[in-house]
């Protein structure tokens, strides 16, 4: 507004530019077979904008990706919920493939920990 500019004609040069960049990736854009060795690297990649290198490299061997795909649907990432666990460092994650209960004993004189048990379904 100081440049005498309104924003109205700023919002729609982003606009523009957003329209233009789309336009460009379409063009120069590779199809590839998602394929565990593609998909791992768009991870790593990824994952290393967030975190350092070394973390980004053990983060991405972990299948929680693989465990919840489905044939030709898109990945509901909603299945995947990450957990801070007490005494596990960063670079030991893992996978549970089922159900991480992590509501605790509703009562104190609920049992802390059951073994062997069966679950009806």
């Amino acid at each position: 507004m100081t440049t005498g500019l309104h924003l109205r004609i700023i919002t729609e040069g982003f606009e523009a530019a957003k329209e233009k960049a789309l336009q460009f990736l379409k063009q120069v854009k590779v199809s590839r077979e998602m394929d565990r060795k593609t998909l791992i690297d768009v991870i790593r990649t990824a994952l290393r904008t967030k975190v350092h290198a070394e973390l980004a490299d053990v983060l991405t061997e972990v299948d929680s990706i693989w465990a919840i795909k489905k044939q030709d649907e898109p990945i509901d990432f909603f299945m995947v919920e990450i957990m801070e666990m007490k005494h596990k460092s960063e670079t030991d994650p893992s996978l549970t493939r089922g159900l991480d209960l992590d509501h605790g004993a509703q009562h104190p004189d609920m049992k802390k920990r059951v073994e062997d048990v069966y679950i009806l379904t």
